[in-house]
């Protein structure tokens, strides 16, 4: 259905709370659609999920069922928790910034709050698997965290390739008139069980499945580009102690990049894309970003340059947030395997990062009630409503296909 205009038009901060809410009638009878939009200077996608979870759990409260007893409201102070990236009541902070007796804090007291209790005291050193091409970046070291040699060498690799955007599906002559927040679509738990068996058996994730299916999408999109691909995934640094934190950003990002002769074997693919995820999640590459953004700001109007809009960031965004109802929802009560408060039941959920100037794309995966929806925004100077559309459906067309053959093989 679509939603409101104003979701998608520019933001004024100075007269906006960064949050924006649509409510339409579906043709079902007894049916709507709830959309909320979020600034992303507001709340990062974990966070903004988290606040869908406490709406509801607001709604349960006003509700008059016994059934909804032990949800457990949200303390006031719980709610203005953002430890340390904002003024916080000393009670919630306290309450959640201290991290449990088997983590320790980072001994470097001159990171910024948001890198505090991101990395355990412990580092695994990653290993790939043999015969598996992985990026050219330097590995970190084993017990020491990040050098800044290595630091160097990867914000180079971020800020210095140019990756290829997506094709555009809209001639520059046609009106930019799409206004629709999102195209979906949707994985059953027939196709969901499938994609887990395909990770499960090469020792991968689920996200690192969609990753590689999506490049190869973008290597069909792209036919005539022989240069790079890169797909940006926002990478959480929430941990037990942000556990109180309902919105704010905690995030950071790696930059996944492949070229079309690196994007040609599936199998090698997934490997690959598993050992950089592992890494950027247990051997601190993922803050590497926001250190990268950190010295930048020594130099004035080094920052602005890097983050033109003009300049070409990544091809597609890809955000995954998991199972919403084992991450925020999981003590809801339940009926049919979805969440049901009072008279209301929630069918479905889906959401999508913002598209960033010169990023044309961006695609959504979450999971709920045992199905993956999937949800893509596009740029409506370029890809327009069908654009998005097309693409997305021939990235699920290539999920299903792979969820549906038979296990054990080795897909092309």
């Amino acid at each position: 259905s679509a939603s409101s205009a104003w979701l998608w038009e520019a933001w004024d901060l100075r007269q906006e709370i960064g949050l924006r809410i649509d409510i339409r009638p579906q043709t079902q009878p007894q049916h709507c659609r709830i959309s909320f939009g979020f600034h992303h200077s507001a709340t990062d996608g974990i966070g903004g999920f988290t606040f869908v979870s406490d709406v509801l759990r607001a709604y349960a409260r006003a509700c008059d069922d016994a059934s909804l007893q032990r949800l457990k409201p949200r303390s006031l102070d719980g709610l203005w928790v953002r430890d340390g990236l904002a003024a916080s009541p000393p009670s919630a902070r306290q309450a959640s910034t201290s991290p449990p007796a088997s983590r320790s804090p980072s001994a470097d007291e001159s990171q910024p709050a948001v890198l505090q209790h991101v990395v355990a005291d412990t580092h695994t050193p990653v290993a790939p698997a043999p015969n598996i091409p992985v990026p050219n970046i330097p590995a970190p070291a084993p017990a020491g965290g990040l050098s800044p040699k290595a630091i160097f060498a990867e914000v180079r690799r971020m800020l210095l390739t140019r990756p290829k955007p997506i094709d555009a599906y809209m001639q520059r002559s046609e009106p930019a008139t799409y206004r629709e927040p999102l195209a979906e679509e949707a994985l059953d738990e027939d196709l969901l069980r499938g994609l887990r068996i395909v990770a499960s058996e090469r020792d991968c994730q689920l996200n690192d499945v969609c990753a590689s299916v999506l490049f190869q999408t973008i290597c069909d999109w792209n036919k005539q580009s022989s240069r790079v691909h890169r797909i940006t995934v926002p990478v959480s640094l929430r941990s037990y102690a942000h556990r109180h934190m309902p919105a704010a950003n905690c995030m950071s990002y790696i930059f996944l990049q492949r070229t079309r002769q690196e994007c040609q074997s599936l199998d090698l693919l997934m490997s690959g894309i598993h050992w950089e995820v592992h890494a950027a999640r247990h051997e601190g590459w993922s803050r590497i970003f926001i250190l990268g953004l950190g010295w930048a700001e020594c130099l004035p109007g080094l920052l602005r340059f890097i983050m033109r809009p003009s300049k070409c960031m990544s091809s597609l965004v890809l955000s995954d947030v998991g199972d919403v109802m084992r991450r925020m929802m999981r003590d809801f009560p339940r009926e049919s395997g979805k969440i049901r408060i009072g008279g209301l039941r929630l069918e479905r959920v889906s959401g999508c990062p913002p598209v960033r100037p010169k990023t044309r794309l961006a695609v959504g995966t979450v999971c709920y009630s045992g199905k993956m929806f999937l949800a893509a925004a596009g740029c409506p100077k370029t890809m327009g409503k069908a654009g998005t559309a097309a693409f997305l459906e021939s990235y699920v067309e290539r999920l299903r296909k792979l969820a549906s053959q038979p296990h054990g093989g080795s897909p092309a």
